[in-house]
């Protein structure tokens, strides 16, 4: 026994008890022995059991629990200061999930409200009056701010309509009125009022551009009708040539033939290439460039033009030209036979590029053919130079032609589609804006060309236009309207 009560202190174990009978009655001992061996295994779950209770907070309960634990004989003690030790966990984790609940609750609506708060920031930016929605996201559940910030959404894309509306007009003598609209295209409690005033607008550029068309219908039947008097006499001076050599051949006369229809398709071809430009001048004249490839700003300059639209000789030129400084955009007719093969028309554009190389200048050249190839084609659209935007326009079919990853070509090419235009700033520049459509004037300086100087002067000019609007000025960057 005695062998036993040392193995068991060696294992730190209480043993006073088995001291206390091992010098009495002997069968009286060997049961308290046995009742002690039998505890053990009790003790060691009850030592497992505390060892899984996370008594933080408990700290002095747990270490007058643990010291019983070399006691088997307090096994019922021990229980029930266990069951009292997980009662007081169980009711504090109780408290901390209740707490951590409404914490996350809280955390959810602030981030709800922050992301909120962020769209809201954007569209402010942009120049829209946000200040319901703000006054809004502060006061309410961010749910209800939500539900108004999909309204507000709703509306400014009326207004965006609204906006699209208004630049399709021709407000020439009207720019009061429509100077009075562009305000109420940031605030989305006018929406009724811009659409009222921008309805009367249609309505007083309609009467005009009624007077405007019979104008040029009045104009256009004139030159018809001289255009018409110049065949007729043509043709009567071929007949009298062909009258006077009345002894030539059935082959003169069959040449002779040919050479008519290819003289008529030639001058059918030179007067719809006049009719052509005659639509664009007026157009491409108003609607202004705003960008070099060269890298230069050019909102502020004005066109200088060289038109000359009268030439009727079938080896003579139908021409436009509008230039500035730094760009200059010539559209003309050419004839298909000055240039037999593509790599002829290539060799053009590669001299007209080489040209304005020297003048440091950047030239948008649109030559207009009749019936164009499609090894032409496939030339052109693979072209590109430095300081020269290839395009050819097709007057047989309305269509243009250009390398769409050529940026000066792809920039400019609308000018020579009928009601088209270049790409304006917005447009060029979209590739560096960033997701809440702003731009910054380091990321125009180093994908664009332009110096810093240049951009400086932009910024002034469209902002002075109210064509911009700055975010946040020292770190120059900037919006479009």
């Amino acid at each position: 026994m005695w062998q036993r009560i040392y193995e068991l202190k060696n294992q730190g174990m209480d043993t006073r008890r088995l001291e206390s009978v091992v010098t009495g009655d002997v069968d009286a001992a060997a049961k308290v022995f046995t009742d002690y061996d039998k505890r053990l295994p009790q003790l060691a779950g009850l030592w497992n059991r505390l060892y899984t209770i996370d008594f933080t907070g408990f700290e002095a309960e747990y270490q007058h629990i643990n010291s019983k634990l070399k006691d088997p004989f307090s096994i019922e003690e021990i229980t029930a200061e266990m069951d009292k030790l997980e009662g007081a966990v169980a009711e504090r984790q109780k408290v901390a999930q209740a707490v951590y609940e409404e914490e996350q609750k809280k955390r959810e609506k602030d981030l709800k409200r922050y992301n909120l708060g962020q769209v809201i920031m954007s569209w402010k930016s942009r120049g829209y009056k946000t200040d319901e929605l703000e006054a809004l996201l502060n006061a309410e559940d961010p749910d209800k701010t939500r539900e108004a910030l999909a309204k507000f959404e709703g509306d400014v894309n009326q207004l965006w309509d609204i906006g699209k509306r208004l630049q399709t007009l021709d407000y020439r003598g009207y720019e009061a009125d429509y100077n009075a609209i562009i305000p109420l295209l940031y605030d989305t409690s006018k929406i009724e009022e811009a659409k009222m005033k921008l309805d009367l607008l249609e309505k007083k550029c309609a009467e005009k551009s009624e007077g405007q068309k019979a104008d040029w219908q009045a104009q256009m039947t004139q030159r018809q009708q001289w255009e018409e008097q110049k065949r007729k006499e043509e043709q009567a001076r071929l007949q009298e040539e062909a009258k006077k050599a009345g002894e030539a051949t059935v082959a003169a006369q069959q040449a002779q033939e040919e050479y008519q229809t290819r003289l008529a398709e030639e001058t059918q071809a030179v007067a719809k290439a006049r009719l052509y430009l005659s639509k664009l001048a007026p157009h491409m004249k108003e609607t202004q460039p705003e960008f070099s490839p060269l890298g230069f700003y050019l909102g502020d300059h004005k066109w200088a033009v060289d038109q000359d639209l009268n030439k009727l000789e079938v080896t003579g030129k139908v021409s436009l030209n509008l230039f500035q400084d730094h760009l200059s955009v010539s559209g003309h007719y050419m004839s298909a036979s000055s240039l037999p093969q593509a790599g002829d028309l290539i060799n053009y554009f590669k001299a007209v590029g080489e040209k304005y190389k020297q003048s440091k200048q950047y030239r948008v050249d649109c030559v207009i053919f009749n019936r164009i190839s499609k090894p032409w084609i496939d030339a052109v659209c693979g072209f590109s130079h430095p300081n020269c935007a290839a395009v050819l326009y097709d007057i047989s079919n309305d269509k243009v032609y250009f390398n769409e990853r050529d940026i000066g070509a792809s920039a400019y090419a609308g000018y020579f589609q009928i009601n088209g235009a270049p790409k304006t700033l917005a447009e060029i520049f979209k590739p560096v804006a960033d997701k809440f459509d702003i731009y910054w004037a380091k990321d125009i300086v180093a994908n664009f060309g332009m110096s810093s100087d240049e951009v400086d002067k932009m910024m002034k000019h469209l902002e002075s236009q109210n064509k911009i609007f700055p975010v946040e000025k020292s770190k120059k960057n900037f919006s479009f309207a």
